[in-house]
């Protein structure tokens, strides 16, 4: 087989500037300004665009990379993100890249956090990010039974925002504005450092909203394999709750996932207990003739005791 010749010219150009922007997805403008960058100081004839294209698609360095509105989904996702083109060069980008890069100041959470940090056995093709909001302050009601009663008697709201990537589903998600607290850069197996929710944090999101981690029983695992791998600490989780400040009792359902995981030093769990056990609390909406706890005041599936560890 015939040795390739060495790139020259505007090729070299384009080939050497891309280079320079290493393992980092480009949108369509970032890579007309990084062409554009090519040919600043070239002595070089620009060539015409569907050149550029031509040749650039001929490359098995470049790669473009399709996100597309997920067909059993209704609802758009937000502007410009119904259809989204990334490109790359020189590398191959994961699944968790592709989503990251399609909302800036996102991060991977929920069910996809768990899998980063060995808390789960699932390989799943569904990929959570979140996005914090950007106002702030709670809600101006006030927390009362009835509410938490009423709000917890229907399904919850999950997001309608879901591409499709290859044969992964991203769902975009939206979480409390907390100043990004408790995001931390973790390397993956596919070599990139991605920001991810840290231990503390993953563990509070998926007992704040089960449905984006498989359902209680998941989470329920999670908790065990994290008491297990000595992956949690008291003083982490409260300080997280702080941070999160819910207007909901999220911390009863922490505490009730602790006290049926073999929690070493199980007196510790109250200081959870002493941010309040003033409200009945539920683990998950819409459960149907639910046990009671009556130590953290939470409703929860009955079949869930059969999970609990000994």
């Amino acid at each position: 087989m015939a040795k390739e010749a060495p790139l020259s010219g505007w090729k070299f150009e384009i080939a050497r500037v891309l280079s320079e922007r290493g393992q980092n997805l480009m949108k369509r403008k970032d890579l007309r300004l990084t062409l554009e960058k090519a040919f600043e100081a070239s002595e070089f004839k620009i060539p015409a665009p569907d050149a550029q294209w031509k040749w650039l698609r001929s490359r098995p360095e470049f790669g473009e990379h399709e996100v597309e509105l997920d067909d059993s989904v209704a609802e758009a996702p937000p502007a410009g993100l119904a259809r989204a083109t990334r490109y790359s060069w020189g590398y191959s980008p994961s699944p968790l890249e592709i989503g990251l890069s399609l909302q800036e100041n996102s991060f991977i959470s929920h069910a996809s956090a768990l899998e980063l940090h060995d808390l789960t056995t699932e390989v799943a093709r569904t990929i959570y990010v979140n996005k914090e909001q950007t106002g702030t302050g709670k809600s101006g009601g006030q927390l009362t039974q009835a509410g938490i009663d009423r709000a917890f008697q229907g399904s919850p709201r999950v997001s309608r925002y879901r591409l499709r990537y290859t044969d992964y589903q991203l769902v975009l998600i939206t979480s409390k504005n907390s100043g990004r607290s408790g995001i931390e850069e973790k390397q993956t197996q596919y070599g990139a450092a991605i920001p991810v929710t840290s231990v503390a944090r993953t563990l509070i999101d998926i007992a704040n909203r089960p449905h984006y981690a498989g359902g209680v029983y998941a989470v329920q695992s999670a908790y065990q394999r994290a008491v297990r791998d000595g992956k949690v600490q008291i003083s982490a989780l409260i300080s997280a709750l702080n941070r999160l400040d819910f207007v909901y009792p999220v911390h009863q359902a922490v505490g009730f996932y602790l006290s049926r995981s073999d929690m070493p030093d199980s007196g510790r769990l109250s200081r959870l207990a002493a941010r309040g056990l003033e409200f009945d609390f539920y683990l998950a909406h819409g459960m149907k003739d639910p046990a009671y706890d009556a130590v953290w005041r939470v409703y929860y599936p009955a079949a869930l005791d059969a999970t609990r560890a000994t």
